[in-house]
């Protein structure tokens, strides 16, 4: 099960200090995840295909999108990007509510607790997914408002046709 990894291992083993430790993190999230797995083993899946993946959104409440990374995709680097990912898309396409990290331009795709809702923190993500998970017509009313926009204005054919308005208007 672990063979690919375990080669990764003596390759990186063989190279610099930088891999060592990029192998540590890989090894605590494996960890991590295999810890996750177990106490919760409904609800972590491993790689889906396409449709697969669609279904397990479609047939979610809620879907927690977190859209940050770590500047080249080193998990020791303190330095975080957040911004929109494809996730806020399906989510809102699959007619789930999205609850994702907030960053100044998710404003200009869907509004805040009114299509989406946003969190700042860990404690805000808690305190917010108590509050509607008491309150489901809420989590119906948003998610479909959030359907609503998805259909409006992020469809491909939607994102055309204000591109060539765009160009012409500018050009």
């Amino acid at each position: 099960k672990f063979k690919h990894f375990r080669d990764s291992i003596k390759i990186l083993l063989t190279s610099n200090i930088d891999s060592r430790i990029k192998l540590a993190h890989q090894k605590y999230a494996r960890d991590l995840l295999i810890k996750m797995n177990i106490r919760y083993p409904n609800h972590l899946h491993k790689p889906l295909n396409d449709d697969t993946y669609m279904n397990v959104l479609a047939s979610s409440k809620i879907v927690i999108n977190i859209s940050e990374v770590q500047f080249n995709h080193d998990l020791l680097s303190p330095h975080i990007l957040l911004g929109y990912n494809l996730r806020d898309f399906e989510v809102t396409f699959c007619r789930s509510l999205l609850f994702t990290r907030y960053f100044k331009d998710i404003n200009s795709f869907f509004e805040e607790n009114k299509e989406i809702i946003c969190f700042h923190d860990k404690t805000e993500l808690v305190d917010k997914l108590k509050h509607y998970l008491k309150h489901p017509s809420l989590i119906e009313k948003i998610s479909n408002n959030g359907y609503q926009r998805a259909l409006r204005d992020h469809t491909w054919e939607s994102r055309f046709k204000n591109f060539f308005y765009h160009i012409k208007d500018n050009f």
